[in-house]
């Protein structure tokens, strides 16, 4: 059931991200549960090194291969806050759940590809995160997390109060009628989204859309965050108005 919907004409790509990441989130604002990659959603799945880069890309942490490695190294980054802004990578796999800082950058994964919270999410109204999109495609996000556009599960609420920023992968082009299943939950959960869109701009007559709908994923049938292509309420005007003219002058 639709709870809420927006619609955007025209708004400015970000470029403050690496060509590496899968999604990058500016982590002043957005507090995550327990998490996995996709392609590591088994039981068996283990914890993996987070490396902490400074501002010239140089590394300065390397944590241990444990769940705790997240905290651990936003805790780091947190101890040495004056020392400017920090990359935090992580690799796949399952971690204890963390508290974003101020000033780091997280990125994991390759692009694009898919997160997994034991938990809900709340993306405060100053923080963002990135999503890429290459395809519309991502109905394998909970088995094998192979996917066309960034894609986050969740076993939780989802609060997004924040920016969402969109990266075209790969010279995609969005069409009228795409639509992008962006953060899906599990029965039961609800997103609620009163946020910003930071997209590329589309071709004459096309906006986006976000909106708040049932999920369509396997496991994944509570609420989700739909991005999608349709008609400028200006254009379906200039059409309902050629229309109109045209039936005049077919009765003339």
């Amino acid at each position: 059931m639709l709870t809420s919907a927006s619609t955007y004409e025209s708004t400015e790509n970000r470029t403050d991200r690496t060509d590496s990441t899968i999604m990058k989130i500016r982590t002043t604002t957005i507090t995550l549960g327990l998490w996995a990659t996709s392609a590591l959603l088994t039981a068996s799945a283990s914890a993996g090194i987070v490396t902490v880069t400074d501002s010239s890309g140089a590394t300065v942490l390397t944590t241990a291969n444990n769940a705790a490695a997240l905290a651990d190294a936003m805790a780091w980054v947190n101890d040495h806050s004056a020392s400017g802004t920090y990359g935090v990578r992580a690799e796949s796999g399952k971690y204890n759940s963390f508290e974003t800082v101020s000033n780091a950058d997280l990125t994991w994964g390759n692009s694009p590809g898919v997160i997994d919270l034991f938990g809900g999410m709340r993306v405060r109204a100053a923080g963002q995160m990135l999503f890429e999109i290459a395809g519309t495609d991502n109905s394998l996000a909970p088995s094998t997390g192979v996917v066309q556009c960034d894609t986050v599960l969740a076993d939780g609420d989802i609060l997004y109060q924040g920016r969402l920023s969109v990266a075209l992968l790969n010279l995609f082009t969005p069409a009228l009628g795409d639509s992008f299943q962006l953060i899906a939950t599990t029965a039961g959960k609800t997103v609620t989204w009163s946020g910003t869109l930071d997209a590329p701009t589309l071709a004459a007559g096309l906006s986006w859309q976000v909106s708040v709908a049932q999920g369509t994923m396997a496991g994944f049938t509570g609420d989700a965050l739909y991005l999608t292509v349709v008609p400028t309420p200006g254009a379906l005007a200039l059409l309902g108005t050629a229309g109109i003219i045209g039936a005049r002058r077919r009765r003339n």
